[in-house]
């Protein structure tokens, strides 16, 4: 693998590695505790991003996106921290995968926004496969710096 396509690899597994530290120890009331109104719960800060950054990462990668149920990804709850570690520990082998097939070449190209009618009518006008690479790990770590404060709220007993 390029060093630069394991540099990217390496930002998304720290994303990771950030959601699995707001889940672990967690007692099963916190994973679906919401800290206020339009918030997410944990179990939705783990599993909502990593389809997210699957869907973005096919999209980089020239691969057909999986068909995605954002809402359903949204009410997403869990009984244990188990699922939300095995899909963590799915989505960085799933990801070093899709990464390791990709050049530098194939990055730097544009998308042709006709052959991705999938892409987000608000998405930019132009652009790489790499910033649909940039945009998976962004998203990812916005929501892990979410679950990390949600950790912290629940730990200190906030709104309960």
């Amino acid at each position: 693998m390029d060093a630069a396509i394991e540099s990217l690899l390496n930002k998304l597994v720290d994303g990771h590695e950030e959601l699995r530290k707001a889940v672990v120890g967690a007692p099963p009331e916190a994973l679906n505790w919401r800290p206020g109104e339009n918030t997410n719960s944990l179990a939705v800060l783990v599993i909502h991003p990593l389809a997210s950054q699957n869907w973005w990462i096919h999209i980089g990668a020239g691969i057909p996106p999986d068909k995605r149920d954002r809402d359903a990804e949204l009410r997403y709850t869990a009984d244990s921290v188990e699922p939300l570690l095995a899909a963590l520990e799915a989505a960085d082998k799933h990801q070093a995968e899709v990464l390791g097939n990709l050049t530098l070449e194939h990055l730097g190209q544009l998308i042709d926004r006709s052959k991705a009618p999938q892409l987000p009518p608000d998405a930019a006008p132009t652009i790489t496969h790499l910033w649909c690479i940039l945009h998976a790990i962004e998203h990812g770590r916005e929501h892990a710096a979410h679950a990390g404060l949600t950790r912290q709220l629940w730990d200190q007993g906030f709104g309960r």
